[in-house]
């Protein structure tokens, strides 16, 4: 699943942005 390991990527991101 690219989609997952994308998502996983950009929540990640965006849990340290916020």
């Amino acid at each position: 699943p690219f989609i997952d390991t994308k998502y996983a990527a950009y929540m990640l991101k965006y849990d340290s942005t916020h």
